[in-house]
């Protein structure tokens, strides 16, 4: 099995009204499409969170970002890509933007759009990053449980 990273930003804009809306990518990949955030593998000499700000900007065009270092989440998964058995973490960040302003890359997303907590809980496909939203809904005095 082959260990594989992934980095990424939470993106998160709190409104006039002081709610947090977070914004979801609607990734294509391999035949079948997933809501989550954005997230990239890292290039030669980046680090972690620069992966993941270059991710941001290229999948969404969001270059002004306030990243928190803390917390950070990560979660495991596996998967076979042809043939190949994959061991994959992923790690994220919080990021508060200042402006929704957003433009996707087409080649790898369908769409993206900005959620309020709940509705953006439930349009996460995997369980795996609805339990990584929930400590970040924690954090952000969201939720209690």
């Amino acid at each position: 099995m082959q260990k594989d990273f992934s980095y990424g930003i939470i993106p998160i804009f709190k409104n006039q009204a002081g709610e947090f809306e977070f914004l979801l990518i609607h990734q294509k990949s391999y035949g079948w499409a997933f809501w989550g955030f954005p997230k990239g593998h890292a290039e030669k000499k980046e680090t972690w969170i620069q992966a993941a700000q270059r991710e941001l900007t290229e999948e969404v065009d969001i270059r002004e970002i306030s990243i928190k270092k803390a917390p950070q989440r990560s979660f495991s998964y596996q998967f076979t890509q042809q043939g190949i058995g994959y061991d994959k973490t992923v790690t994220y960040w919080i990021g508060f933007v200042k402006d929704k302003t957003t433009t996707i890359q087409e080649e790898e997303l369908e769409d993206c759009a900005w959620f309020g907590f709940t509705d953006a809980k439930e349009k996460i496909s995997h369980q795996s990053m609805r339990a990584v939203f929930d400590e970040i809904g924690k954090y952000l005095g969201i939720t209690k449980e």
